[in-house]
């Protein structure tokens, strides 16, 4: 076998790639450049394999969009492509949209049963969208087929924590452990099982070495301030949850710790792993996150969100169940308005936004470039885009950037009319606290 550097097949897609726009462009050749042994765009030969290769290396780099797009064209040409049908369904989980995933990976199950990834996606996906219930029998069906790894037994133990079978979760995050000893994120979800379980030592112990391990992490310490809270011990809770330097990060935590505790306690792990939202009725009116008066779209999975550690290896943080608190914020504006007007020198700029709805257009690494990015979408939509407030909203390591809408309905309507103008775009309803 002949092996070709990947500077040269990259630059044989590229020709392809051009060719076929030209296509579009130039129906036909002229006899006499046919007579001289030149091909048409269309001659050319469409590689699957290739498309799907460069889409790998783009979801490797985090360019998410791009990637969607090569995975699109393949399955214009093949429907059926259980990779590409892959690959989408584990982008739309990054993202946040397990309503699209889950259809992706239930098109794998049909087209290909033997293939237990299908299942395995599918049932994070339903994890995502607070299904647990049906999420369990493709948990069982990937475990008969073999797509197993530490992070499905993560998620397999998310779904079992949510349906309040602790004790059964439990064994699904040891057996991700026995893969991969020292897992953080299955580590962090044992002990908020444990403490959910009422094992209130077995989860100290155990939480309290994760914060050992990473004393510096904010998210390590809400969690064992959890196990503390959920022991009786508010005071030690509050003081785990006290951060000197971060007043912002402080109020939050603290304000999330009483509202988790305030729940009756089969509630409380639906709070911690689907978001204060998905049980707004049940919290004190005072401390209620918002909710849209309208009917609701399937709740939205906790943040920081459920990812493919193997697609986004920089994100390794991300699988820890239990709400984020804050990032330490820049230093405060001396007048406390919620728009950073002064922040940027760039047009329009995207406050990051707490509740209500998002047409989400991108995800970058660097919020400046994602505020940057909203000139590029309105030239491409200035009649849906130009009256429309630019929106961020943090996910770990990225800044997702959108359009704000009105309500579920309206995001709809307007992500609907943007794909009709070749705008890629994801409906995204917006976590209503900034713990979640």
């Amino acid at each position: 076998m002949i092996w070709l550097m990947p500077s040269i097949i990259l630059k044989r897609l590229l020709l392809v790639v051009v060719a076929l726009g030209l296509a579009g462009c130039q129906t036909s050749l002229s006899s006499s450049e046919k007579a001289e042994g030149k091909k048409s765009a269309a001659d050319l030969e469409f590689s699957a394999e290739s498309m799907l290769r460069v889409a790998d290396n783009l979801v490797k780099a985090r360019d998410y969009t791009s990637a969607l797009r090569f995975y699109q064209d393949v399955l214009e040409r093949e429907p059926k492509n259980v990779q590409a049908l892959l690959g989408q369904g584990e982008i739309f989980l990054l993202l946040d949209a397990p309503g699209e995933a889950a259809e992706r990976f239930q098109a794998v199950t049909s087209i290909a049963p033997n293939e237990g990834r299908g299942d395995a996606g599918l049932a994070r996906a339903l994890t995502q969208m607070n299904e647990p219930e049906r999420a369990l029998p493709y948990f069982a069906a990937a475990v008969e087929k073999g797509a197993v790894s530490a992070k499905f037994y993560n998620h397999y133990g998310i779904a079992l924590d949510l349906m309040g079978k602790h004790q059964d979760a439990q064994v699904q995050y040891g057996r991700g452990l026995d893969l991969t000893p020292g897992d953080v994120s299955l580590l962090n979800n044992l002990g908020l099982s444990l403490a959910l379980s009422e094992d209130y030592p077995a989860a100290v112990r155990l939480l309290s070495d994760v914060v050992s391990a990473m004393p510096d992490t904010m998210q390590a310490r809400q969690n064992l301030a959890l196990a503390y809270a959920f022991s009786g011990d508010m005071t030690t809770a509050l003081r785990l949850a006290t951060f000197p330097e971060n007043a912002a990060a402080t109020e939050k935590a603290q304000t999330y710790l009483k509202n988790i505790t305030a729940l009756p306690k089969d509630m409380r792990g639906k709070a911690i792993f689907s978001g204060l939202s998905a049980v707004a009725d049940a919290l004190p009116k005072t401390s209620q996150p918002q909710v849209a008066s309208e009917p609701l779209p399937p709740p939205a999975s906790a943040q920081p969100a459920i990812v493919d550690v193997d697609t986004a290896p920089a994100k390794t943080q991300a699988l820890t169940a239990a709400p984020a608190v804050a990032a330490p914020a820049p230093a405060p504006a001396p007048a406390p308005a919620p728009a950073k007007e002064d922040a940027s020198k760039q047009p329009a700029p995207a406050a990051p936004q707490t509740g209500g709805y998002m047409v989400q257009l991108g995800a970058y690494q660097d919020e400046a470039v994602a505020r940057a990015g909203w000139d590029k979408f309105k030239a491409q939509a200035p009649d849906l885009l130009g009256a429309r407030q630019p929106v961020t909203s943090s996910a770990g390591n990225m800044t997702r950037l959108g359009a704000a809408a009105a309500s579920w309905k309206d995001a709809g309507s307007l992500c609907d009319a943007l794909k009709k103008a070749g705008v890629d775009c994801i409906v995204r309803q917006l976590p209503s606290n900034p713990n979640e």
